[in-house]
């Protein structure tokens, strides 16, 4: 979601999924400041008119209201610290894509090596084969050449 303004000449880059959540925390925070300031508010606006209600109610009234900001203090850090193990969860599997990745490069070489040894072990065995023909063929040249020169010496005596 690449966007460029038509002044700006620098295009923005796109947000990572981590840039969005922490985007998204960010106006959650707003928004959860300007409802705090919205009901700070509401209780100046009571204490200013102690006529609209009964002092009565107004005492009763002012615990329950930073009991509820308490509540909602709470339910905040709460989101906020799920949101935070989402992100460590989103880092994680993220890491472990890039490991999985790693491994999977090493499992290739390791393949690749053990194909070079194996061909170069194949190589080795195939000229140990040649070596011991070629010794092979050595050994019945010289008994022909010594099977002959007995020959010759027979026919000679």
């Amino acid at each position: 979601m690449a966007t460029t303004a038509a002044s700006a000449t620098v295009a923005v880059p796109a947000a990572t999924p981590l840039q969005q959540q922490q985007q998204q925390q960010q106006k959650q925070q707003q928004q959860q400041q300007q409802q705090q300031q919205q009901q700070l508010q509401q209780q100046q606006q009571l204490c200013l008119f102690p006529d609209l209600i009964d002092g009565q109610q107004l005492v009763a009234f002012a615990p329950n209201k930073q009991q509820q900001q308490q509540e909602q203090q709470l339910q905040q850090q709460e989101q906020q610290q799920q949101q935070q193990q989402k992100q460590r969860q989103q880092q994680r599997s993220c890491g472990r894509e890039q490991q999985a990745q790693r491994s999977a490069n090493a499992a290739a070489a390791a393949a690749a090596l053990l194909q070079q040894k194996q061909q170069g072990q194949q190589q080795q065995q195939q000229q140990e084969q040649q070596q011991h023909q070629q010794e092979q063929q050595q050994q019945w040249q010289q008994q022909q050449q010594q099977q002959e020169r007995q020959q010759q010496h027979q026919q000679q005596e």
